[in-house]
């Protein structure tokens, strides 16, 4: 009996024009969003690398300059190879399937320059946009296809399963044949849904080969969300179509559900998390910021002096190095002192708005779904943060090992270079994403079961029903 309703459908699909416009759509949009987020990849990576040697080729210079004097091929002056002159590039580097789901990254900070003459808010680079039209209208990612689109293509080809048949006078040829009318609902539902979610899911199987090497265990918790929220939509149909006797009434519910998970409930879970959880004054950061620079220029003299004197084994071996060197550093490491109050407060407010929204997260499936592909993906905010984080670390720890030499007016020797402490950003293992995504998946699985057990009353196929 499957088996021929499952020719059947086959057969009224292939002389469906809808059908075949549906399926075509989902076949352009889904293998042309990859190709955008590949596209923007691509150049996303490049511009870091760019950023990084343009650096790393400076230093060299400054290396190159510094073992000259050392050499005695050099004369040495105060501005040459100074200790306040090293730098760093931190940059955020894409994640593993960021390119699936790119989302607002181009509005976040991928770029920091460590050094001792840079504060917390000039180490981090100015935003590049590689396109203001692509900004304006937001980029088409593979995320967005799953989350948003992917539904209305589902519920518009699929919410007249049976309700068409009472329409073209088909029913008593499923009367005839004696199927369930739960039988006939989940078998169309699973062909139609199975064609479309084929054709999307090759798109993310193009999208993972895309990836860079190491990411396949990434793509298989992708591939998970995907199935798991792609079956949380066919139960929700499923319930509602049985439910209901009118083609007309199963897509208005439809549509209304679709609205309501993935736009007002987000909106709604993210008005809430800014009104309970608001974010410190960015004004009160920079009038701080500003406040401390100035008492340390003032103070420099007396600073500089009370460092000397608690560590009297530092003494100038060559000719002074220029005052600004002091003044700069000394603004610099104050502004970080005076700014830790509001910068973890920051960080508090985000992490309590986080575990607000994870809570919030289970009244919308498309909340649910997001959240996770994009934290598979390496493409969530709680990754940028860690970033800021780990290097505003990578900048205290350079001004702690510098902090001698620059004060003292010393040189640094290369064997001093060549054990700073750099940056390299440590992101999340595939284990510890599936920690975070665990919860989530079960609850669209277990939607899809609830859906299936309340759709099922157990009686025949009727046509008043």
């Amino acid at each position: 009996m499957t088996s021929a309703l499952v020719k059947l459908e086959l057969l009224r699909l292939r002389r469906s024009r809808a059908a075949w416009a549906i399926l075509a759509f989902a076949l352009f949009a889904s293998f042309y969003s990859v190709w955008s987020g590949v596209s923007w990849r691509a150049s996303h990576s490049a511009s870091l690398v760019a950023y990084e040697a343009a650096i790393e080729a400076k230093m060299d210079v400054w290396l190159e300059t510094l073992v000259a004097i050392e050499s005695g091929e050099r004369f040495a002056t105060p501005f040459d190879a100074r200790p306040s002159q090293v730098e760093f590039a931190a940059t955020h580097p894409v994640g593993p399937l960021g390119h699936l789901a790119v989302g607002s990254a181009e509005l976040l900070p991928a770029r920091a320059n460590i050094g001792p003459l840079k504060n917390q808010n000039l180490m981090v680079e100015r935003y590049g946009f590689e396109n203001p039209t692509t900004l304006t209208l937001g980029r088409f990612d593979l995320a967005f296809l799953i989350v948003v689109v992917l539904p209305l293509l589902m519920i518009a080809l699929s919410f007249d399963v049976i309700a068409a048949d009472r329409s073209r006078g088909t029913i008593n040829l499923l009367l005839a044949s004696r199927a369930s009318k739960q039988r006939v609902i989940a078998t169309r539902l699973l062909v139609r849904n199975g064609i479309l979610g084929g054709i999307v899911a090759l798109a993310v199987v193009f999208g993972i080969a895309m990836a860079p090497e190491g990411a396949a265990a990434f793509g298989l918790l992708w591939s998970l969300v995907f199935l798991a929220y792609s079956l949380f939509w066919i139960g929700l149909i499923y319930l509602v179509v049985g439910r209901t006797s009118r083609s007309e009434t199963s897509a208005a519910v439809l549509v209304s559900l679709w609205a309501l998970f993935t736009f007002a409930a987000p909106a709604l879970a993210n008005s809430a998390g800014e009104a309970l959880y608001p974010l410190p004054s960015n004004l009160d950061y920079l009038s701080d910021a500003r406040v401390a620079q100035n008492d340390a220029w003032k103070r420099r003299p007396e600073l500089t002096a009370k460092y000397l004197s608690d560590h009297p084994e530092l003494v100038a071996n060559e000719m002074e190095a220029p005052e600004f060197a002091h003044a700069y550093f000394l603004a610099n490491v104050m502004e970080i002192e005076s700014t830790a109050p509001i910068v973890a407060a920051f960080e508090d407010s985000h992490a309590r708005r986080s575990a607000f929204v994870d809570k919030l997260q289970f009244t919308s499936p498309a909340i649910v779904a997001q959240r996770a592909l994009f934290r598979i993906a390496g493409s969530d905010f709680d990754r940028t943060l860690s970033f800021l984080t780990q290097a505003r670390a990578a900048l205290t720890n350079l001004n702690d090992e510098l902090r001698p030499v620059i004060l003292a007016s010393n040189r640094m020797s290369t064997e001093d270079f060549a054990g700073l402490s750099g940056f390299e950003f440590k992101s999340n293992s595939p284990a510890a994403v599936l920690g975070q995504i665990s919860i989530p998946v079960a609850f669209l699985v277990a939607c899809l079961c609830l859906f299936v057990a309340l759709g099922r009353p157990g009686n025949r196929y009727s046509p008043f029903a």
